[in-house]
């Protein structure tokens, strides 16, 4: 707001009150012009149509420092100018859009948008604002520029001098304005002339150059013609001797060949010396122009060429130029000429300057666009020239001649050259015009019926995926593809669209791929082989992506059912086939690994929980019954390694006799006995509950197997309270003498006894302690009642004694009948008869029957236990 201000200020200081201002609004200063550049250029637009223009202002302060009549020469000089340059009509003569207003302060008129005049180009920035003086002093002209503008000034001049019969009078850069485009357009006619001759011969009055008038109120010396200078009277040659000074001006970078400005001496000098001017003195003008220029500056004005010739000199043929002059003259062709035109013109603008296509080439053939069967000719070269453009420019100075294009459908090329160049639009259209005109343009293509313009588009939308937004592809573009896939379109078309969509799958989330565009591929009822094999390329794109990817459950369920089908149609080769078997292996590869796994990562898991149940006191119970004997069935040899049966082969193998009572389930064969590292890394919490059963199982090893314990305490109340059997104690005693007295016939140091079948055992320990509670008879041992002593030594004869008290205690003598507790009904012997027998036994055998006696016992049926009855008769 405060630059603003400024310039507001700026302009109401210079433009108190002239009418001008109630007709356009002011901007900042560009440029400055005329005699002693007094004329000030204002950028201005237009209150009524808002068309921009250029206003033209002259102070009258600035006159001050004159006296009055060189003020009202001064005054008289700029007024005749601007009324002589309202008169001419020219394309190349400044046009005038407001006549000259007059203020108190100010002369003010109105032209074509210009940027200033040639001088302030060149490096004189008189008269100009610091802004204006700052943006104009980086200026470089560029040699088509240069070459063209001259040219442009020549036709001026040709017109001005055949058809105007008028002599310029005061051809020099400040008369000179560059419009907004670029264009050279002649002005300042101050010192205009007009025929005062015959038509065959036309002659113009000179103001002979005075040095007591002011040079502003003068033609420019150094760059008037000698004749002109010197003389009262002089032909149209006279324009040409200061076209040729120009043309060393410009290319001497602004200084001019004759340096006297109001020294009238100094300049005779100066043009007597170019009367012996040397082609080596002009090395700064190009060399295909150097001839033509010495020509130009001859003093003699017969020699000089006319307008005419100079413009069809060899150093005008330029492609640039002429392409910049064929522009100039196209609202003179039909459009037939137009077309063969612009179609060479893309390769022309490409090596041309970025400004003169922006300021030149794009203003003019935009024009074209009124007309929409010419757009598809120019729009070519605008898309070209788009290209190199900054995004600025292409805001600024392209982009809003495009936008009504960009709603046009008919004629279809049009589109077709929009999406060829839908990348570069793209790059450069902001992001709100990419969306509302660019995007439309895409979408409107896969609508129309043009199969050209389809493809064309399902090409292009590849390669400027990544430039849309997700929601844009998810949306929009992939419901088009669904539309042509499924819908009734041609064979090309279809393909085109799977390859599209194959193309696209890259820009798009995983999930989406899984619910939308694999479900549409089932939803092919084609089974042509490019679409069976365009099928097969979207699921190894979705299957083989790093970013994509599918789930083993979605294989499985839906992607596997779906292909196997595929690969026995009919309509596919060998090499077709092959490729879908080698996705399909691929696919049952994956699902297998890591369904295995996941599996495996369970079994381990459930193998720990059994262990852990087994160490506790667990019993694992078959799931499936065991089979009965004889020839397994097919269906159970293929169970047999399977599931359940597996678990009931476990179990009867951890409970069986062979087992050895380890306690720890048999496993089969091929299931590995360490857990095996899972496909997939496990989650904190599953390695923490690992942590925890590992320990678990660690402890349970250390402390052994578990063991109820009693309490002493009550052991020994128990034994208290517990009756005592006197019965039991009297015949434990009996046994213990009896145990003694044999003890003391056998040697010391005992041997290892005989026992059953010639099987050796360890004889047990004696005494009291050692004797289980049960009656011994003889010799046996206790811990096992048909073992033998070995035969020992013959001992002395003790006395023996008198055990008949416990014959009556017993109910009966030794031939008692009634079997007295004794099995099978035999009598019982005495107590004293027992001890005999002893006695009297073979040595070795305990005074107990020989071994066969025993064996045929043996072979009797087992004893029946005693009963509660047969206890009460043993105890009488």
């Amino acid at each position: 707001m405060e630059f603003l201000g400024k310039i507001y200020n700026t302009v109401s200081q210079n433009l108190p009150g002239n009418p001008i201002t109630r007709e356009y609004d002011i901007h900042k200063q560009t440029g400055s012009a005329g005699p002693g550049l007094f004329w000030k250029v204002f950028l201005a637009t237009k209150k009524s149509t808002k068309q921009e223009a250029s206003v033209w202002m002259f102070d009258k302060k600035s006159l001050e420092r004159f006296s009055k009549r060189d003020r009202e020469l001064l005054l008289e000089t700029v007024k005749r100018g601007v009324s002589n340059l309202t008169r001419l009509r020219h394309p190349k003569i400044l046009s005038v859009v407001a006549s000259l207003e007059e203020s108190r302060e100010s002369l003010a008129f109105a032209t074509e948008p210009a940027i200033g005049s040639l001088a302030n180009l060149l490096g004189c920035h008189d008269n100009l604002t610091s802004e204006a003086a700052s943006s104009l002093g980086g200026f470089e002209l560029f040699d088509v520029e240069i070459k063209y503008g001259l040219l442009q000034l020549t036709e001026a001049l040709a017109f001005l001098h055949q058809s105007g019969k008028q002599l310029h009078g005061n051809f020099c850069p400040e008369s000179i304005v560059v419009n907004r485009c670029g264009s050279w357009k002649l002005a300042g006619m101050d010192f205009c002339q007009s025929n005062t001759g015959s038509e065959q011969c036309p002659m113009f009055a000179c103001h002979t150059w005075v040095e007591s008038l002011p040079p502003q109120a003068q033609p420019r010396l150094n760059y008037l013609a000698p004749e002109a200078a010197l003389s009262h009277e002089c032909t149209s040659a006279a324009d040409i001797f200061s076209l040729g000074l120009l043309f060393y001006t410009i290319y001497n970078r602004g200084r001019p060949l004759i340096e006297s400005v109001a020294d009238l001496s100094g300049y005779k000098r100066s043009v007597a010396a170019l009367k012996g001017l040397r082609v080596s003195a002009l090395s700064c003008v190009p060399e295909t122009a150097r001839d033509d220029v010495k020509l130009a500056l001859n003093c003699d004005p017969t020699v000089r060429p006319d307008a005419s010739q100079f413009g069809r000199i060899v150093f005008f043929e330029d492609s640039g130029v002429s392409a910049l002059q064929f522009m100039d003259n196209l609202f003179q062709l039909d459009n037939l000429a137009k077309s063969q035109f612009y179609k060479g013109l893309a390769q022309i603008s490409a090596n041309l300057p970025m400004r003169v296509n922006l300021l030149r080439i794009i203003p003019q053939i935009s024009e074209e666009f009124a007309n929409p069967n010419m757009i598809p000719f120019v729009l070519p070269t605008i898309l070209q020239i788009s290209e190199s453009a900054s995004e600025a420019e292409f805001k600024e100075l392209i982009l809003p001649k495009l936008l009504p294009v960009f709603k046009l459908r008919e004629p279809v090329q049009i589109s077709m050259i929009c999406v060829q160049n839908i990348k570069i639009l793209i790059e450069k259209c902001p992001t709100d015009d990419t969306k509302n005109h660019i995007l439309p343009i895409l979408f409107r293509s896969l609508d129309q019926d043009f199969v050209e313009l389809q493809e064309l588009c399902l090409e292009t939308l590849p390669t400027v995926a990544h430039m849309l937004d997700y929601n844009t592809v998810k949306n929009s573009v992939v419901s088009k593809l669904k539309t042509l896939i499924t819908g009734q379109c041609s064979l090309k078309i279809k393909v085109s669209a799977f390859m599209c969509l194959g193309k696209l799958l890259e820009n798009m989330d995983k999930w989406f791929v899984l619910d939308e565009v694999l479900p549409m591929l089932q939803k092919v009822q084609s089974r042509e082989p490019a679409i069976l094999m365009s099928v097969l390329g979207i699921y190894k794109v979705a299957f083989s992506h790093p970013k994509l990817g599918i789930t083993k459950d979605i294989l499985a369920s839906r992607v596997l059912p779906h292909l196997v089908p595929l690969t026995v149609e009919a309509s596919l080769n060998l090499t077709q086939f092959s490729a879908y078997m080698s996705l399909v292996q691929e696919m049952l590869r994956q699902v297998e690994s890591e369904q295995r796994a996941r599996l495996q990562q369970l079994h381990d898991l459930q193998q720990e929980q059994k262990t852990l149940q087994t160490r506790a006191g667990g019993q694992s119970q078959a799931l499936v019954p065991a089979t009965g004997s004889g020839q397994p069935s097919i269906m159970d040899s293929f169970m047999s390694g399977l599931g359940p049966m597996q678990q009931q082969r476990a179990t009867n193998g951890s409970s069986g006799g062979g087992g050895g009572g380890s306690g720890r389930l048999a496993l089969p064969s091929n299931v590995p006995t360490t857990a095996a590292t899972p496909a997939t890394p496990l989650s904190l919490e599953d390695k923490r509950r690992l942590a925890r059963e590992q320990e678990a199982v660690d402890t349970m090893r250390s402390h052994g197997p578990l063991r109820p314990q009693a309490n002493q305490q009550q052991q020994q109340m128990r034994a208290i309270e517990a009756p005592k059997d006197l019965t039991r104690s009297l015949m434990e005693r009996n046994a213990n003498s009896l145990m003694s007295s044999s003890s003391q016939q056998q040697p010391q140091q005992q041997q290892r006894a005989i026992g059953w079948h010639g099987q050796q055992t360890v004889a047990p320990p004696s005494g009291p302690a050692a004797a289980p509670p049960s009656f011994q008879i003889g010799g046996a041992t206790a811990g096992n009642p048909f073992s033998f002593p070995a035969p020992q030594q013959q001992q002395p004869q003790q006395q023996s004694l008198n055990m008949a008290p416990l014959d009556n205690l017993f109910g009966g003598g030794g031939g008692g009948g009634g079997g007295g507790g004794f099995v099978g009904g035999a009598a019982r012997p005495s107590l004293n008869q027992l001890a005999s027998s002893s006695s009297t036994a073979p040595p070795g055998f305990g005074g107990v029957r020989p071994q066969s006696a025993m064996m045929q016992q043996q072979q009797q049926p087992p004893p029946k236990p005693l009963s509660n009855q047969d206890l009460a008769d043993l105890l009488g």
